[in-house]
């Protein structure tokens, strides 16, 4: 024997080091992204505490200086002299507002329509600036319909030079002048509002989105509706009083979190996520820094590693071309006390037993072709599927589990009778195929004597006897067979039958509203069990036209399904009823078919038989 030429184009020194690197790359690079995705998890979760801390601040904050500014508008405008708007009695009053008030620095007063919007321009003012600039006619179109709703309403009033300003409107519903209401303007300096933060851009709008401020001066300015902004939309979805998100801003992520201080205001905090994740960008360059070491490391090694592993498997390589030209009595030296020096050795007593093996190997394959035989045989044991017959028609199946079963069922004509027989052996395989041979011999000698002596024509039980006996003489009481003998007498009609712990065959019975169903139920033992039988009952029932006969074994109610479930009996009943009327052929195919889908891919559980007749009628043999 020569061994095939074999080109390595991978070296097992190759493999080695591609296989350390590939463990090296997986084990750091699960490490790297876990340990990335963990911080990048944690900095999240710090950024929505942070946020949400700066939040609830500025919304104190923000809360305190309203409710200052508020609480003072509606004190003027309770005891302002409406009369005499100009009096000094009321001017007085405003000063002592601003002089006493710790937010206000300037205060203005109004009459505005509450329907168009409309306004005298201003009837009384003090403060730092003039009162031409309190808001401008456009801008209070925009507030008027928070007015109507909640009596107040807030503008932004920040400017270049004075920075960031606040603007609140209070207006008094019942002070009326030809349609027109007296509403009271402050304006409140938030320039200090969120001057300790530093990573977050913190922006404050009223209840419809309208910029109020922003941290950043460049927004501060813009006076811009925000009413679209992902963050503020989630505010108006969100009933609670605070929440966290994330969301994009012209393909940019955020962060964001805000609070509702009250007064309908929105306090959003938000920090890019850039930002927020840029020591997580720093871990992981020092993380891919630090692989990059780790798999040089392990380069190195292994190329030490895997020179002393391929030398040995060299000389092993050697030695099976030895063993490829026939030389078995190889004797290798271990050169380690390793594994490698273990597969040495073993090697030497592999090259050894090869020999012993290739006789088994002989033996099996001799085995094997005399069970193939053996199955071959045992299918000439088995009736032809279809049996036609002026009196009666039978049809057919038989599928072993294994290469030969413990199955079998027959039967024979002789005059004017009918002998039928299903039988199964314990178990299956050749052993069990052996006694179906035995039972199928001693059967064709009874139908022998039947066909030479009409008169001698044995009865169901005393066909059971026979059987018995050439059964236990066969197995010596190690296999068991149950079996199911009928004989049926065409001019009569009539069935005799007899069981030695078979599964009772059912007799659908033809009646004026359908079919009836009748289990042939006999007591007996199995065959096999004794030398002789014994209580072996025998019955007989009487059949007519179109009635029809069922017999099976049990391996087609208890075969499973993948989970462990059985056919059964009631799946089996139900088959056969519904298709009673069909003919004997199409009762079986619906059956089979239904227990293959059952069964699945898998191989059968146990051998499977089963045998429908159709009576035809009597008189005619």
């Amino acid at each position: 024997m020569e061994q095939d030429q074999f080109r390595i184009s991978f070296s097992l020194r190759g493999k080695i080091l591609t296989i350390v690197v590939a463990l090296l790359l997986v084990a750091i690079g699960f490490l790297n992204f876990s340990g990335i995705i963990l911080f990048t998890e944690d900095k999240r979760a710090y950024t929505y505490q942070a946020q949400a801390t700066e939040a609830a601040l500025v919304g104190k904050e923000v809360d305190q200086i309203v409710s200052l500014g508020f609480e003072g508008l509606k004190s003027l405008l309770k005891n302002l002299n409406i009369r005499s708007l100009n009096q000094k009695a009321n001017r007085s009053r405003i000063d002592a507002l601003i002089s006493n008030n710790k937010v206000i620095e300037r205060v203005g007063l109004f009459w505005i329509n509450p329907n168009s919007g409309k306004w005298d321009n201003g009837l009384l003012s003090k403060g730092t600036t003039p009162k031409t600039d309190f808001l401008s006619q456009e801008s209070l179109a925009l507030l008027l319909p928070q007015l109507n709703s909640n009596g107040f309403a807030f503008f932004n009033a920040s400017t270049i030079d004075q920075g960031a300003r606040l603007g609140m409107i209070l207006m008094d519903q019942k002070s009326k002048k030809d349609q027109m209401n007296l509403s009271a303007v402050g304006i409140l300096p938030i320039q200090s509002l969120a001057k300790d933060i530093q990573e977050s851009e913190v922006t404050l709008t009223d209840r419809e989105g309208y910029l109020l401020f922003d941290k950043r001066s460049e927004q501060l300015l813009q006076k811009k509706y925000l009413g679209n902004h992902p963050l503020f939309e989630q505010t108006q979805k969100n009933k609670f009083a605070k929440g966290a998100t994330e969301y994009q801003v012209n393909d940019e992520a955020y962060l964001g979190s805000y609070t509702k201080p009250g007064f309908g205001l929105r306090v959003l905090v938000q920090t890019p996520w850039a930002k927020a994740m840029r020591a997580t960008y720093s871990l992981t360059e020092k993380f891919l820094l630090l692989a990059g070491i780790a798999i040089g490391i392990g380069i190195i090694a292994s190329v030490f590693f895997a020179k002393s592993i391929t030398a040995p498997v060299k000389r092993l390589y050697d030695a099976t071309k030895e063993v490829a030209k026939g030389n078995f009595e190889l004797n290798i030296k271990p050169q380690s006390k390793d594994e490698i020096g273990a597969l040495s050795s073993s090697f030497n007593t592999m090259s050894k037993k090869i020999v012993e093996l290739i006789e088994e190997s002989k033996e099996a394959v001799r085995i094997e072709n005399e069970v193939a035989i053996a199955s071959t045989v045992q299918q000439t044991l088995i009736p032809t599927s279809e049996f036609k017959h002026k009196n009666i028609s039978i049809s057919s199946h038989y599928e072993s589990a294994s290469e030969c079963g413990g199955d079998w069922w027959g039967f024979f004509t002789a005059h004017n009778k009918l002998a039928i027989f299903v039988a199964d052996a314990t178990g299956h395989g050749l052993p069990s195929a052996l006694l179906t041979a035995s039972a199928r011999s001693c059967f064709s000698v009874m139908q022998k004597i039947a066909e030479e002596n009409p008169e001698a024509f044995l009865s169901p039980a005393d066909m059971l006897s026979y059987a018995n006996r050439a059964i236990y003489d066969a197995a010596q009481g190690n296999i068991m067979m149950t079996f199911f003998a009928g004989v049926l007498n065409f001019d009569t009609l009539e069935l005799r039958y007899a069981s030695a712990g078979h599964n009772p065959p059912w007799l659908f019975k033809k009646t004026d509203s359908g079919f009836q169903l009748k289990s042939l139920v006999a007591r007996g033992q199995r065959l096999g069990e004794n030398l002789e039988l014994k209580e072996c009952e025998e019955k007989s029932i009487q059949v007519n036209q179109d009635d029809l006969l069922f017999l099976y074994t049990d391996g087609i109610m208890e075969g499973t399904n993948t989970e462990g479930a059985q056919f059964g009996k009631k799946s089996v009943r139900k088959i056969v009823q519904s298709h009673v009327n069909h003919k004997p052929k199409e009762i079986i195919d619906a059956l089979m078919k239904d227990f293959r889908s059952h069964n699945g891919t898998k191989p059968f559980d146990d051998d499977v038989t089963l045998a429908v007749a159709r009576i035809h009628g009597s008189g005619i043999s």
